[in-house]
């Protein structure tokens, strides 16, 4: 089974260095599965130096920087090969169990779109899985206390740590990228299920993500999510044709 990773790096080269020595430590190698690294350098060209039996490493370096979706999108496009499972992974997780691959990936279903249990550097569950996002529940979260999500009841997964079999990426095109940063991740999930495609939790798989939260603390994040989130709202109502 061969499974690939695929990391943006914006001037995070300290997670990245984080999560490959976290990965190494923690992952179980096994002959019948193979795991490549694709790291993708937005801002600079950087050849990746990190020794490891258990995974191989290959750099994209761009001219010009490009948006979460397209970056993506041209790594899975970049593939060598067909692989089994293609991963969308934050540069600012790291793990801190044992990683069997086997137990986690075997059994996975081709027709969902699976994430990690991802827990803040406490441990506690992160805001991770969300209902669909609208005016009232944006509100609420915004301006009001929010109540706690229902990991039972949700309608999108963040793209801190997204598992698709490669099929099912191909079918839907990827991520649109007419967003180029924020939303995308709730996009793609609204689009597969609305493709009858199902989305899963994977409770024994568990990751921490360091949340930088950069919409909260700058203005030029913050427009940019703005843009996404109004993108995403005239794209849901006037039903846009998604990117080819």
């Amino acid at each position: 089974m061969n499974i690939v990773f695929s990391i943006v790096n914006h001037n995070h080269e300290k997670y990245i260095y984080n999560f490959l020595k976290t990965l190494d430590k923690n992952l179980r190698v096994l002959k019948s599965f193979k795991l490549h690294i694709i790291i993708t350098n937005n801002l600079k060209e950087k050849k990746w130096y990190f020794n490891s039996i258990k995974f191989t490493i290959s750099e994209i370096n761009n001219h010009v920087s490009l948006g979460f979706g397209q970056n993506h999108n041209k790594a899975f496009k970049n593939l060598e090969k067909k692989c089994d499972f293609f991963c969308i992974v934050n540069p600012d997780t790291y793990f801190f169990e044992k990683l069997d691959v086997k137990k986690i990936f075997l059994n996975l279903k081709k027709n969902k779109i699976y994430s990690p249990l991802i827990l803040n550097e406490d441990k506690t569950v992160a805001d991770f899985f969300r209902k669909d996002i609208g005016i009232f529940n944006l509100l609420q979260r915004k301006l009001f206390m929010r109540k706690k999500e229902d990991m039972k009841n949700y309608d999108w997964l963040a793209g801190v740590f997204l598992i698709f079999n490669y099929k099912l990426y191909n079918k839907l095109k990827g991520f649109d990228e007419r967003f180029f940063m924020y939303v995308e991740d709730c996009d793609i999930c609204f689009r597969a299920r609305k493709k009858g495609y199902k989305l899963k939790i994977l409770e024994n798989f568990k990751i921490i993500h360091v949340a930088q939260r950069n919409s909260q603390k700058s203005l030029k994040y913050f427009f940019w999510h703005l843009k996404s989130l109004f993108y995403y709202f005239f794209k849901k109502t006037f039903i846009i044709k998604v990117v080819d």
